[in-house]
């Protein structure tokens, strides 16, 4: 829907229309959307957001929240190119996860390995093949 900007052939969805926010939703600007989809809840929503709206957001937050999987602290060692500190907390939290597991396993293959961060990481604590898998050349 906000890729086609209704006013042309995109057709709202009902549910949308139904709860009152189509109108909120398409009057997004790009700079807001890109923000939202890029921040998420932290990106904070504009204040024209419609009420049912923020509560349905507000419950799901709510229901989804997880606890930390590792505290926040600044990197022990500087960051690796294409790393932010946000994306080595959760390569720290996943290496925790897969080495709690990792000798039951004989390999590890990490499938969008992306920069391929994860799959060093847990590379130098195995003893077993590591792979990393990444579709994207760059």
């Amino acid at each position: 829907m906000l890729d086609g900007r209704p006013g042309s052939q995109c057709e709202v969805p009902a549910a949308l229309v139904l709860r009152g926010w189509s109108d909120f939703v398409l009057s997004l600007d790009d700079q807001e959307l890109a923000s939202i989809e890029t921040d998420g809840l932290e990106a904070g929503l504009p204040e024209r957001t419609p009420g049912s709206l923020r509560a349905v957001v507000a419950r799901a937050h709510e229901v989804c929240a997880m606890p930390a999987l590792v505290p926040a602290r600044a990197p022990a060692t500087p960051l690796r190119p294409g790393e932010t500190p946000r994306k080595r907390a959760q390569i720290d939290a996943l290496g925790a996860l897969v080495m709690s597991v990792a000798s039951k396993v004989t390999r590890i293959v990490d499938v969008g390995s992306g920069h391929g961060h994860l799959t060093r990481v847990i590379a130098q604590r195995v003893e077993h093949p590591v792979i990393g898998l990444e579709r994207d050349a760059v």
